[in-house]
Parts: structure tokens; C-alpha cells; sequence
């Protein structure tokens, strides 16, 4: 009996890429980068996706920035062809992108250069950096319930309890901690930090 074996490779196999219906932001026009980057971002949450911005391009007069090239944040490239990737990696190398260009009368549009995405919408909102992100006035209250000793668990239930909406994670506030913590040692080591408070409370 003959038997004949074959071996297939994954560099040999096309996958049809997948296009999920998850629609594109409406507005196209807005006063400022500030509040076509807010709209965008809260389209993208009520829509289930994230996204992040990819470059930008500045004025070559004012040094200025006039253009930002915004893509889904699970744009990123797959790794290298014939490489396993586990299903719960994020990147699917998204193909949606869009553009928010400043005009000649200083106001911003909203170009969409691929409105379709091929994953599907995300179930839960915290996966996407993007939407965990805190406001100045969350940012003050951390530093202050930081500065009273008070556990990450507390300081996360604070702000949901202020922000239900907010997908902040105890991991997020944890970093916030962390960088006031750096930001308070001054680059100084905490053996360092610990004798230049003893010296102060020697003189």
C-alpha cells in the first residue's frame, strides 16, 4: 500500500478577511482637535472599539499640528506569516482608519479612509486603553486619596461611584500610584528620599 503525506504550511493559506458592520463616526466637522477626538472616542465605545492615534503631520510654519491619522487600535500587524497567535491576542491588523485634518478657516474635519472592521465589537469596554483613560479632575482625586494612605480598591470604588461609565481598572489607578510615587522620590532612590526627610527634620 502506498501512502502518500503532505504538509501544508500556514504561508500557503489566504483567510478571507472578516468585515464587521461597526459604523464609522457621522460628524465631520468640528471647532476644535479636541472635540472631534472626544466624539470619536465615545462613538467608538458606544460602537464597541477602540482607537489610537497613528501620526500626525505638522505645519511647517507654525510647527503646529494640522493633520492626525487616528486607526483602531487593533490595527497592528500580525506577527510573522506561519507564527501561531493565540485567539485572545488583540491586534487582527484592523483595516479601519481615519483622518482629522485642520482647514485654512482653523476648524478640524473628519475624513473616514475605511470605515470597516474586521473583528467583532468588543463586549467589554476596559480592554481598550483608550476609554480607560482619567480626567484631569480623576487624575486630582487619585493624588489625594493617594496622599491619605487610602487603599487602590477604595480609590477605584471612589471614582466609579463619581463615574459609573468610567472603565478605569484597579490596575490603572495601581500605575497612577506608581507615577506619583516616582514623581514624589524626585529620581532619588527611596533610601535617598529617606535621608534628605531626615536631614529636614534634623534642621
Amino acid at each position: 500500500m502506498l501512502i502518500i503525506t503532505a504538509s501544508i504550511t500556514l504561508q500557503h493559506i489566504y483567510f478571507e478577511p472578516l468585515i464587521m458592520p461597526l459604523a464609522p463616526p457621522v460628524k465631520t466637522e468640528y471647532p476644535s482637535y479636541a472635540s472631534a477626538k472626544k466624539d470619536i472616542l465615545e462613538h467608538a465605545q458606544g460602537e464597541g472599539y477602540g482607537v489610537s492615534e497613528k501620526r500626525s503631520k505638522k505645519d511647517k510654519k507654525t510647527g503646529e499640528i494640522r493633520k492626525v491619522w487616528i486607526h483602531c487600535d487593533k490595527s497592528r500587524k500580525l506577527k510573522a506569516v506561519g507564527a501561531i497567535r493565540k485567539t485572545s491576542t488583540r491586534k487582527t491588523d484592523c483595516p479601519f482608519k481615519l483622518t482629522i485634518t485642520r482647514t485654512p478657516l482653523q476648524d478640524w474635519t473628519v475624513k473616514v479612509i475605511h470605515g470597516a472592521h474586521n473583528h467583532e465589537a468588543s463586549g467589554i469596554t476596559a480592554v481598550h486603553p483608550c476609554h480607560r483613560k482619567r480626567t484631569n479632575l480623576e487624575k486630582a482625586a487619585i493624588k489625594l486619596l493617594t496622599a491619605s494612605n487610602t487603599e487602590t480598591k477604595h480609590i477605584w470604588l471612589n471614582i466609579r461611584e463619581h463615574n459609573p461609565d468610567l472603565a478605569v481598572l484597579a490596575q490603572d489607578i495601581q500605575n497612577e500610584k506608581a507615577a506619583l510615587r516616582r514623581e514624589a522620590l524626585n529620581g532619588d532612590t527611596l533610601i535617598v528620599a529617606l535621608g534628605k526627610m531626615l536631614e529636614k527634620d534634623e534642621d
